[in-house]
């Protein structure tokens, strides 16, 4: 990006500056990371309040049509249950064991594709920086294979999974810091 609006920082992050400045080119900042060959997504990385939520509404309202949309929400609750924000997405026979990971991080992402049919899967993890670490290794893994785009808001002042930090740090999403 060119001008004031965006700044380059660290990661290919884009930092958004000012109240409700660049806020139409952020937005096209996601539908192309979404749309595009290069990036797997966005993890949208900003503090509490400033509508992380609302603008990947916002943006993917722009591009739904091309995907199966799936939206997952983590909870600090859900953070304390292994695949906690994703087990939802499978039956209870699907699992043999509480204890086979393997084997419930297989059935989440056969569920996952299964849900999408032969339309690109565009996951949604809302406050990613909650998933177990069990449930960020699948959504890396999904965003890693090309399988899946995803678009991962986040708030700044909680630690995320390190698998969440991998999908930018790697290359594999872009990173996207609105500002208030």
């Amino acid at each position: 990006a060119t001008g004031n609006r965006f700044v380059r920082t660290p990661y290919m992050s884009r930092v958004l500056r000012g109240p409700r400045v660049g806020r139409d080119e952020g937005l096209a900042f996601v539908a192309d990371a979404l749309v595009g060959d290069g990036a797997g997504g966005v993890v949208m990385a900003g503090e509490l309040g400033v509508g992380k939520t609302r603008r990947a509404r916002e943006a993917i309202a722009a591009v739904e049509d091309r995907f199966a949309v799936e939206w997952v929400a983590a909870t600090a609750a859900s953070s304390a249950i292994p695949f906690g924000a994703l087990a939802h997405l499978v039956d209870d026979d699907a699992v043999g064991s509480a204890e086979d990971r393997l084997r419930m991080a297989r059935a989440i992402t056969t569920s996952l594709e299964r849900r999408a049919g032969d339309r690109p899967l565009l996951l949604v993890v809302d406050d990613a920086q909650w998933l177990d670490a069990r449930a960020a290794v699948v959504v890396h893994q999904l965003i890693a294979s090309g399988r899946t785009k995803g678009v991962l808001p986040r708030r700044t002042e909680e630690l995320a999974p390190g698998p969440v930090v991998a999908c930018w740090q790697g290359g594999w999403t872009e990173r996207l810091e609105p500002q208030p």
